[in-house]
């Protein structure tokens, strides 16, 4: 049985996203997009802040957080604070510039984002 206290009133999106981690728990998947999308296609989970929110609510081990730089560049307003933000999280992150294509045709710092995550020990 899953057990989960609340510090504020969620809505119908959390909750249903708190059923997806014990799904992906259980099938032992392992982490969540942050965003199933971006705010133009849908509201559930945005930026990665919420992410963690929900992967705290849940607080299962197998639980963790994929960040997206193409979903990042439209919901965050520096990467380096929402890598830091959820670096106890970090699990995968999807490399792809601001115009979705491969890095460095757009406008995407990559030199901010990798040293960052090496500063944070993510394993590159």
């Amino acid at each position: 049985m899953l057990t989960i206290s609340f510090q504020e009133s969620v809505g119908l999106e959390f909750v249903l996203g708190l059923a997806l981690a014990v799904i992906l728990n259980q099938l032992k998947l392992g982490y969540f997009n942050h965003c199933t999308g971006n705010r133009f296609e849908t509201y559930l989970i945005n930026k990665l802040g919420d992410t963690k929110k929900l992967a705290e609510a849940v607080n299962l081990p197998s639980v963790n957080i994929m960040a997206d730089l193409f979903h990042m560049n439209i919901e965050e307003r520096d990467y380096s604070a929402a890598l830091r933000h959820i670096a106890p999280y970090l699990a995968h992150v999807q490399i792809a510039d601001n115009t979705r294509e491969a890095a460095r045709f757009g406008m995407t710092n990559f030199k901010e984002v990798v040293r960052k995550l090496i500063e944070l020990g993510y394993n590159i």
